[in-house]
């Protein structure tokens, strides 16, 4: 490829398919004797390996089939169009012989089969004269004439005996190729032969096979308008063919190299130490980049993939867009639309746990019961696909018209592996009421254990609503058990089910550094003896001593945030467990040991003995009793700071620190009397006792070990970090924004945009027990809403300087004119909209329906604004009191009635949405400059 053919007289271009001469010896002279060329006579061997022998010089049968290309057979010579040199000819191909002499002259026609060769003798007596007629784009034609004597024919003519030789070729690759000799018209030919071949009428349509006959007797003089076309489209096609064939070894040659690099030791490793989601990443770039925008398909996954990274940020990701290959942004949300997620009880998601409890082990499926509240924004929007208002009380069988500004989450979790899995939410006003709360821990309990998993425990944090909703259940299995005469024994039952209520060990440890804030805990309390106190002023003096004029810190950890009052994150529960840790503990006990003052930026400081010393020993009791309840290795990280086993050191220990808690109170001050309002020292006793009866049942289950730090709320406080992390750091997101956030985290297990690799939520935090993109894709499967879905449009708001009747019956008009079933329609145009004007502006009866609807609506939105279906109602309302009788299209007459009235409700109740979330925004404003 790339050179000119070697062969005397062949002016073959050089873009098309050639043959270098054999490496053999022996058949290089072959070769060499039957091309017979002065310019290739006297050069060497190494010399005439770089020439080519083009392949119009070889017979198709002289090669062998392969995919979509061909190959020399071995051991063929060149036997076509070569120049006569006496015997240097004799050596063809046994399938191509043909005699060549002085009285006659080969013309090779290809047919559109390209199956045969057809032979034509001209003789001294018959000469034709033949003119090759060929449609090249890129290469001209070349013609190369033979003169011969002119001879008469036998009505006397002289015929000019020149031959032109057409350089076009074509190659037999399966398809049907033309290289046709067509006759001159102009010629002169016997008019008997001509009138007795049969002709085809003017009007008939002519077929491959007609063209196949008149080709194969070159009589081109017969051809009709559509069988010239059809020769000069194949005359066409056959170039095109040339440069997909050069194209296509071109790409199989890149496709080998690909490979190659594919499966070199440096890309495996490489690709072993990306994340799932950056080799999907990878794969989606390079998969998509030979495709054009609209022809680019996504796999499930890498859909899963972008849609967290559009959850971050809308604006960045539409930037990422026009950089990487990435789904749209509709693409995306038609994902989000699939999954009807909704406050209580969700169905789909019951069964898909039923289904995947039963893959389980009988270990696995043992598994503790979470919940806790997350802040929301006071906003309200419209939900078009559920016809509701979102924002509102829901608790899932019935709505209030108060509004939601707290999200309750239940979050059932695997104690073997870790694995969890969010069940169900509510939105409610304020902190849950303890009734509702008692009857919603039933309701999920009972779903976990109907799913056939093992709960064996409850987990929340001490908050004052939680504690009175664990009582009221433990009073409840009281009196079930009583009623049974059955001994009690702190358990709460459900549905036969023994289950032990924890609570959340790191907000113990936080509650203990915030008791001691503005009180002094006293311990080891016995009569006769001295009493015990431990302090905040300790705490904060030894962090003021260890604030010296040396560049060096024995606490370099402790800041001002944990220390002084007025700068400390109170809800940060690292704060908590860095002040009442070993660090602090063992710096106060050594500096009680000193002699003299200690010179800080402070002035000189002296650490007093007795209340020093105490303070220190219940710092490191604490640090002690959460390192026991905190630990997630197999190995000792510290003494206590271990999994669970059989001899384990957590038991001797947890017998001793129940007793020494039952020795504390948290006292005055300044009058050291006790505190009546404290029950924290009660949670960790209840905590404690209820960690060494869980050990006892897991036994049962044949636990060789248990990590106690799956047993806290730190999946479930990771789990909102996550939806807050979603919008550029959203703190307090709305209502809509939770659902949207939450239907994400369930399809992409809970994939958070901001994952650090060595936080201690991710050393222990398992993964979801199943996702929804398994379950995504089924038809109805995530859909509980068994109503019709109405057609919902994006309609434009108006300015608030446009928010006018006129300019809102615009914005109907066109979106349901725009509308495919009715786009085009010329009289839903004429009912809908002023035909006298040039723009699209609304009539006077589409305006003056508007009105009444509005007059309607007005009056019944504040009725059933909160309730579930709120659009549905509403325009039940329009349709028994608007007169749409003019609407009386006979296409289109009940589609036009139906999107209107769903139109106007929408567009009412997004602009009702508008005006509360200003006054609910007002609101907020005030009380924050409060």
């Amino acid at each position: 490829m790339g050179r000119h053919c070697c062969v005397l007289g062949c002016s073959t271009g050089v873009s098309l398919p050639s043959h270098t001469f054999p490496k053999d010896v022996i058949m290089m002279n072959k070769w060499r004797r039957a091309v017979y060329s002065e310019r290739i006579r006297d050069m060497t061997n190494e010399q005439l390996r770089k020439c080519v022998v083009c392949y119009r010089h070889f017979a198709d049968t002289d090669y062998e089939a392969m995919y979509r290309l061909r190959r020399l057979k071995p051991g063929v010579v060149p036997s076509l169009h070569l120049p006569n040199s006496g015997s240097n000819n004799t050596e063809t191909n046994n399938n191509n012989d043909t005699e060549i002499n002085n009285d006659n002259i080969e013309i090779t026609v290809s047919t559109i089969e390209s199956e045969s060769l057809m032979d034509t003798s001209v003789t001294d007596d018959q000469v034709e004269e033949i003119e090759i007629i060929e449609i090249i784009e890129e290469h001209p034609v070349v013609e190369v004439k033979v003169e011969r004597q002119s001879t008469p024919i036998n009505n006397g003519t002289p015929i000019d005996n020149s031959i032109p030789i057409d350089n076009s070729t074509s190659i037999n690759n399966g398809a049907p190729m033309i290289n046709s000799t067509p006759i001159n018209n102009s010629t002169p030919t016997n008019e008997d032969s001509l009138e007795s071949e049969p002709s085809s009428p003017k009007n008939s349509t002519p077929s491959l096979l007609d063209l196949h006959t008149l080709l194969h007797g070159k009589c081109f003089h017969k051809f009709t308008p559509k069988m010239w076309k059809l020769y000069k489209l194949s005359c066409i096609l056959r170039k095109k063919q040339e440069v997909v064939i050069k194209r296509q070894l071109s790409f199989r040659e890149r496709i080998k190299q690909a490979k190659q690099y594919s499966k070199s030791a440096a890309i495996d490793k490489l690709l072993s130490s990306l994340t799932p989601v950056q080799q999907t990443f990878l794969q989606m770039q390079i998969r998509a980049t030979k495709y054009a925008p609209r022809d680019r398909r996504f796999t499930l996954d890498e859909k899963i993939a972008a849609l967290s990274i559009m959850k971050q940020s809308s604006k960045c990701y539409q930037y990422l867009t026009q950089v990487f290959n990435l789904p749209s942004v509709q693409t995306l949300r038609s994902i989000l639309q699939k999954v009807n997620v909704h406050p209580g009880r969700i169905n789909f998601i019951n069964r898909q746990l039923k289904r995947q409890v039963g893959l389980m082990k009988e270990r696995d499926k043992v598994c503790l019961l979470m919940w806790d509240e997350m802040l929301l924004q006071l906003h309200v929007d419209y939900d078009a696909r559920k016809k509701h208002i979102v924002g509102f009380e829901d608790f899932g069988s019935k709505r209030r018209a108060r509004f939601a500004d707290h999200a309750l989450i239940f979050m059932v979790r695997g104690v073997q592996s870790g694995w969890k899995f969010p069940l169900a939410y509510y939105f409610c006003d304020g902190a849950t009421k303890t009734d509702q709360l008692a009857e919603w821990i039933k309701d999920v309990a009972k779903i976990v254990i109907d799913s056939g998993l093992h709960l064996v425990a409850f987990m929340c944090n001490d908050g004052k609503r939680n504690l009175m909703a664990i009582n009221k259940l433990k009073l409840e299995s009281a009196r079930l058990k009583k009623k049974r005469r059955q001994l009690y024994y702190g358990y709460i039952t459900i549905k036969k089910q023994d289950i032990i209520p924890l609570f959340d060990p790191p907000h113990l440890i936080k509650g203990i550094r915030n008791n001691l804030l503005n009180n002094d805990l006293e311990f080891d309390c016995e009569e006769g003896e001295e009493r015990k106190f431990a302090s905040w002023e300790i705490i904060e003096q030894a962090y003021h001593m260890d604030l010296t004029h040396s560049m060096y810190r024995l606490m370099p950890k402790i800041t001002a945030e944990h220390i002084i009052k007025s700068k400390m994150k109170k809800k940060k529960v690292k704060n908590a467990a860095q002040v009442l840790s070993t660090t602090m503990g063992g710096f106060i006990h050594h500096h009680t040991k000193l002699e003299g003052y200690v010179n800080t930026i402070y002035g000189p400081l002296k650490m007093p003995e007795k209340k020093g010393r105490d303070t220190a020993e219940i710092i490191l009791f604490f640090d002690r009793l959460f390192d026991s309840v905190n630990g997630h290795t197999l190995k000792p990280e510290k003494p206590l700071r271990v999994a669970i086993s059989h001899n384990s050191p957590h038991f001797p220990f947890w017998e001793r620190a129940v007793k020494r808690l039952q020795r504390m109170r948290f006292v005055d001050r300044r009058n050291k009397n006790q505190l009546r309002d404290s029950v924290i020292l009660k949670n960790w006793v209840t905590t404690v006792r209820g960690l060494r009866k869980l050990w006892i049942i897991l036994k049962a289950y044949e636990f060789k070990c248990l990590k106690p730090r799956i047993l806290n709320q730190d999946c479930l406080r990771h789990f909102f970090g996550q939806i807050r992390s979603f919008g550029v750091r959203n703190t307090n997101p709305t209502c809509m924004e939770f659902e949207s956030s939450f239907k994400t985290l369930l399809i992409n297990n809970l994939t958070s945009p901001r994952t650090v690799e060595n936080t201690s939520e991710n050393k222990i935090d398992g993964s979801l027990l199943f996702t929804l993109k398994e379950i995504i894709c089924k038809e109805g499967e995530c859909n509980d809403n068994s109503s019709e879905d109405l057609q919902t449009l994006d309609l434009e708001r108006p300015s608030d300087a446009t928010r006018q009747y006129l300019s809102i019956c615009n914005s109907i008009a066109a979106k349901i004119l725009h509308d495919s079933r009715i786009e085009g329609c010329d009289t839903c145009k004429n009912l809908l909209t002023d035909v006298t004007k040039s723009e699209l502006v609304s009539n006077d009866d589409l305006t003056r329906t508007f009105e009444s609807a509005d007059e309607i609506l007005r009056p019944n939105m504040s009725n059933v604004c909160y309730a579930h279906h709120t659009a549905l109602m509403l325009e039940t309302e329009l349709y028994t009191q608007l007169d749409l009788r003019w609407l009386n299209c006979p296409r289109h007459g009940a589609l036009l009635k139906k999107l209107l009235v769903s139109f106007a409700v929408e567009f009412y109740i997004e602009k009702w949405c508008d005006s509360i979330n200003e006054i609910l925004t007002q609101k907020d404003h005030d009380d924050s400059s409060k």
